[in-house]
């Protein structure tokens, strides 16, 4: 998604980050400049956020940042437990 700065006109490509409470279809969606760790995390902090908690489970699908390697992966399994209990 492209995003276009008022001032200069440039166009900045954005991600989409979009989760849903499979139950509810309750839904939370935020753009962020990339699919780097960080941006990734930082985007289900939000989410959980604006869902007041966090989701007994967690499925991730065509994400790229999150299985890129196993320590990624056990560092984003370390951080939701921080979330889920409310350390983070």
């Amino acid at each position: 998604m492209a995003i276009v700065n008022p001032d200069t006109g440039a166009y900045r490509q954005a991600q989409i980050f979009v989760a849903v409470l499979g139950a509810s279809n309750y839904t939370f969606a935020c753009a962020s400049w990339s699919q780097k760790q960080a941006d990734w995390l930082n985007a289900h902090v939000k989410a959980f956020e604006y869902f007041s908690g966090v989701p007994e489970l967690v499925v991730q699908d065509n994400i790229l940042s999150g299985h890129r390697s196993i320590c990624c992966l056990y560092y984003t399994i370390s951080v939701f437990m921080l979330i889920s209990k409310n350390i983070l």
